[in-house]
């Protein structure tokens, strides 16, 4: 969850939006440091804290490698449902502030 309060300079203006986000996987063990998997992921937004205004769900394959001082993950995504639907679109599909596809690459170390 992501709170935000912002005020505008130039106009006065006050803005409060929450974003949620919520991940979620799982993964097989297919050889020694690598694993193969699942994720999903959904996003949305809240303006002025109440019902969402836009929100996406993703999934799709990920791959892992884990050494012992570093690992990395990358994830390909496909939006399977978003609301409110984006108008003209034959699929339930949000593309006003959400992407079709999604691409994650994750790396880190261990100091």
């Amino acid at each position: 969850m992501e709170p935000e309060w912002a005020k505008f300079k130039s106009s006065g203006e006050r803005e409060r939006e929450l974003e949620v986000e919520h991940t979620f996987g799982i993964s097989y063990r297919f050889a020694p440091k690598w694993f193969v998997g699942l994720e999903g992921r959904y996003h949305a937004e809240y303006p002025e804290f109440k019902g969402p205004q836009e929100g996406a769900f993703f999934l799709g394959p990920n791959i892992h490698y884990a050494a012992e001082k570093w690992w990395f993950t990358f994830t390909f995504m496909n939006q399977v449902a978003g609301q409110p639907p984006t108008p003209g679109r034959t699929r339930n599909l949000e593309l006003e502030e959400h992407e079709r596809y999604e691409f994650r690459l994750k790396v880190a170390w261990v100091f």
